[in-house]
């Protein structure tokens, strides 16, 4: 973003990207918690669910193109604010009446996305327009993977004790945590656009190579929603304990704290088109096996490595779409890519679930993967094609 970046800003990044990617990790749980807390059934979950991405997405959509012309300290934390006090509120859906319930929870959860979405459109941003996106972007994912850590080894004794208000409350802390840090972290106004470095001299990419990264990452992201969203219940349709399954989602939270180290140690190492399109690929085997297995240890090994695959995937895509165009709009509208993949796959993943059983998830997923990578192969064909390409294809 500048000469220099200190580390009350990499903190203050780090804290707002964790907040509000929170819906990456909790899904598991808060499908879970959903169903089991209010009895709704998985298609009912799935939109509640959505209903928050599409409020991140119609959010993020409007101020990504906008994020350098507004005070990045005031929109980020506006929105987090509004995100926090609307999981406040959800604690206290079911002092209501049961008939309003789903209605409130429905109003809340896009309330809260739209919150989350305003907020990651400025944090984007500004990774974007860093010295290094891909390292710092590397390093942001990193700390949601230590958050995720600490989630998934205490999350589930307070919903065993109070619910999914247990998850509500954690979800406002952590908002109200990134608030309190981006009071002191963020500057006032939007850094100076990122100059291209001498090595990746060159004219920003055609809109047309920009749209398929997009396209890519939304790919990516549907196939990881629409199987994440539902591993909890399916273990537990297959038959493994709650103990198995709680074990399997710690592995996945540790393994995801290897996966930014690696991203950022491999930078230099390869070609952000080769990740993305091998990695896709892998993921949608991942996701079918997930859903399809029989046996505990093949699905424990898939759903420990299906986050783990898709944090690296994109950070090289970040790194990617920060040289392609480093004005840092496009990277703004990060949390678009992802939460129309996201708010699309609970919902496809509810409706798989319902009307053809869990192992159709992984069918509908792998499709999802092959479709992303033949985008990032077109944008790999368009590149080779151009003699100003800023990056190694």
């Amino acid at each position: 973003m500048q000469a220099k970046e200190s580390r009350t800003v990499w903190f203050a990044l780090m804290l707002g990207h964790v907040a509000g990617m929170l819906d990456l990790i909790i899904l598991p749980l808060w499908v879970s918690g959903l169903m089991t807390g209010f009895g709704f059934g998985a298609a009912s979950v799935g939109s509640l669910v959505t209903l928050y991405l599409a409020g991140t997405l119609c959010a993020n959509a409007l101020l990504a193109r906008r994020f350098d012309s507004l005070p990045p300290r005031v929109v980020a934390g506006t929105g987090f604010v509004v995100a926090a006090l609307a999981f406040i509120m959800m604690t206290e859906v079911k002092s209501w009446d049961e008939a309003s319930h789903y209605s409130l929870l429905a109003i809340l959860n896009f309330v809260a996305g739209a919150g989350a979405g305003a907020g990651l459109a400025t944090i984007h941003g500004l990774i974007g327009r860093s010295i290094n996106p891909h390292r710092l972007f590397a390093f942001v994912n990193f700390g949601i993977s230590i958050w995720a850590i600490v989630f998934f080894g205490a999350t589930p004794g307070l919903m065993a004790r109070f619910g999914v208000n247990g998850l509500f409350a954690i979800v406002a802390g952590m908002f109200i945590a990134a608030v309190a840090a981006m009071l002191f972290g963020l500057p006032r106004r939007v850094p100076e656009k990122r100059q291209l470095q001498s090595d990746r001299a060159g004219t920003t990419a055609p809109p047309v190579v920009l749209a398929l990264c997009f396209a890519g990452v939304v790919f990516l992201q549907a196939g990881q929603a629409m199987t994440n969203s539902f591993v909890e219940r399916i273990g537990n349709y297959r038959g493994f304990t709650s103990s198995q399954i709680e074990w399997v989602l710690i592995a996945a939270s540790v393994l995801v704290l290897i996966s930014p180290l690696i991203a950022g140690l491999l930078q230099n190492k390869l070609a952000p088109l080769t990740v993305a399109i091998g990695g896709l690929l892998f993921h949608g085997c991942l996701c079918a096996t997930v859903s399809t297995s029989t046996s505990f240890v093949p699905y424990a090994i898939a759903t420990s490595m299906m986050v783990m695959t898709v944090v690296f995937v994109h950070t090289f895509v970040f790194g990617l779409l920060a040289a392609l165009e480093p004005s840092g709009r496009t990277n703004a509208a990060t949390p678009s890519m992802l939460m129309i993949g996201t708010a699309v796959g609970p919902s496809v993943g509810g409706f798989m679930a319902q009307a053809f059983g869990f192992s159709s998830i992984g069918f509908a997923a792998f499709v999802s993967a092959c479709l992303g990578a033949a985008c990032f192969f077109l944008v790999r064909r368009k590149l080779a094609h151009q003699t100003t390409a800023t990056v190694a294809v």
